[in-house]
């Protein structure tokens, strides 16, 4: 906006007007702010363009139609993940430690290879009723992250407890 008041820009060239903004009344701002320095405003895909004279009606109901678009879809991306969800189908980027991905769909496996993680981890706590993180790390020969990662999935599913905090947190069986 600087170069635009400094008249380093004399011409804005966007692709389509949700590309610009989608606040209605920001838009019309915008209209006046540009019309007031002398700034051409094209708009590609709807024949927009300030200096050949447009209607601006029609651009008025693109900039409302734009910002109920945006907001529409910010609700139905919502609700899909809401259904989605309800059908027991992960939504996370990553699923949490002791699961996979199912390759054809978006629901959790547990996958053989950390079942016995899992299980170590409560025979460990059985023996000696409690542990702490670098129990997890010694028995599973994993970092100091990842053994942080395992406890946190553990604790969040309730398959542990913890008691106290930071490095002195110790973990029992929930």
């Amino acid at each position: 906006m600087r170069d635009c008041e400094s008249g380093r820009v004399n011409t804005i060239l966007v692709k389509n007007l949700s590309r610009f903004g989608r606040d209605y009344v920001k838009m019309g701002e915008m209209e006046e702010y540009f019309k007031a320095r002398n700034i051409r405003f094209i708009a590609v895909q709807d024949n927009v363009d300030s200096l050949a004279g447009y209607d601006t009606l029609m651009t008025s109901i693109r900039n409302i139609l734009n910002e109920n678009h945006a907001a529409d879809t910010f609700r139905k991306i919502r609700l899909a993940r809401r259904v989605a969800a309800g059908q027991g189908k992960y939504m996370g980027s990553y699923p949490p430690f002791g699961y996979s991905k199912h390759p054809e769909n978006k629901y959790l496996l547990i996958p053989s290879e950390d079942a016995p993680i899992v299980a170590e981890i409560f025979r460990r706590v059985d023996e000696v009723r409690e542990i702490v993180r670098t129990d997890v790390e010694d028995a599973l020969s994993v970092s100091l992250g990842t053994a942080t990662r395992i406890i946190r999935e553990m604790l969040g599913k309730r398959f542990i407890k913890a008691i106290g905090q930071g490095k002195n947190t110790r973990y029992y069986k929930g």
